[in-house]
């Protein structure tokens, strides 16, 4: 009996906890006081715990981490979404604090947080250049025709002061590109 016990004690302990599964929502609500969000955009998991970043309506989205733990090798990053139900896993395993956005809508607060663990101390963490990467197709979306459409879509929505025409002024090709095809005049530089 005792052996019996022992063994079952020195199963559960070597045993890992399930892991859990999270859904992240990308949320467009234009007319909104906060057009652009994740639901929810902060979210404390545990390692090996998975999360699910799910398109909520017709809209373009992605999630890119531009802040991870010091141990995590390399960019993680969504596809580009651009229909309702599309989605995206990841699953974490390195403790930490990770920060990430909407590429797209960034620049309009589409932003949140990820703890995994604990929260990382200062120094732990390290930023990811993506504006350093080159903006090439992304599940068929070549970014420079994205980056037109946002800029018109902010221009329509008011919100070109946000940040997302600075953002696309500093592609004169794209910038062109919106003017061309949204009728966008001079004034917006």
């Amino acid at each position: 009996m005792k052996k019996l016990l022992l063994t079952t004690a020195l199963v559960m302990l070597a045993t890992p906890a399930l892991a859990k599964e999270y859904t992240i929502k990308e949320v467009s609500a234009p007319a909104a006081d906060k057009p652009y969000y994740f639901e929810p955009s902060e979210l404390t998991i545990q390692p090996g715990d998975t999360v699910t970043f799910v398109n909520a309506q017709e809209d373009m989205h992605d999630a890119m981490f531009d802040a991870v733990p010091k141990k995590v090798d390399g960019m993680i990053m969504s596809p580009m979404f651009e229909k309702e139900g599309e989605k995206w896993s990841y699953t974490f395993t390195v403790p930490g604090t990770y920060q990430f956005h909407c590429h797209p809508h960034g620049a309009l607060g589409m932003k949140g947080t990820l703890i995994v663990g604990a929260a990382s101390k200062p120094g732990e963490t390290r930023t990811v250049d993506h504006e350093a990467m080159e903006h090439t197709d992304m599940k068929g979306m070549n970014m420079d025709d994205h980056a037109a459409n946002d800029l018109a879509e902010a221009l329509v929505c008011g919100l070109a002061g946000n940040g997302i025409a600075r953002h696309i002024s500093r592609q004169p090709q794209v910038l062109a590109q919106a003017r061309e095809a949204r009728g966008v005049g001079e004034a917006i530089e």
